[in-house]
């Protein structure tokens, strides 16, 4: 009798970086994929943050969280918190992206919730994605 084999296809590369974004603009999701391309980046989206919760407390490797300050229900920010609190994501860089435009204040909560960047959706997806490249490469291991 054969037993069935699990082969991997050898078209299929592990991305360099795997980035969570938690947020529902899709816009800002397209633009993101646009510029940071497969292999090198893999996305992983979630538009509910019960979700993105449960993406965060989960063990998959991340090397950068994303959060839309305006999600349904919650804020980025207290994803961010519970990302800090958590001792497998306290390091890995945190964005928050808002709509908005960005307060003294706004920005202080931010950083007191671990965050490294808050970033406007509305700037060109070059600048986002720049930013995005460079806390990656920041924190990428030597």
């Amino acid at each position: 009798m054969r037993t069935a084999t699990h082969r991997s296809c050898q078209c299929y590369q592990e991305p360099k970086f795997r980035i969570l974004y938690v947020g529902s603009d899709q816009e800002l999701l397209v633009a993101l994929r646009t510029v940071l391309l497969r292999p090198e980046y893999h996305i992983v989206s979630c538009a509910d943050p019960s979700s993105g919760i449960l993406f965060l407390k989960d063990d998959p490797r991340y090397d950068l969280l994303l959060f839309d300050l305006e999600l349904h229900g919650s804020t980025g920010l207290k994803l961010a918190r519970l990302a800090q609190s958590l001792p497998h994501r306290r390091r890995t860089p945190k964005v928050i992206a808002t709509s908005n435009e960005i307060t003294g204040s706004l920005e202080e909560l931010a950083r007191k919730a671990g965050v490294n960047e808050c970033l406007t959706k509305r700037e060109d997806a070059g600048g986002l994605s720049q930013t995005i490249m460079r806390l990656l490469e920041r924190a990428a291991p030597r």
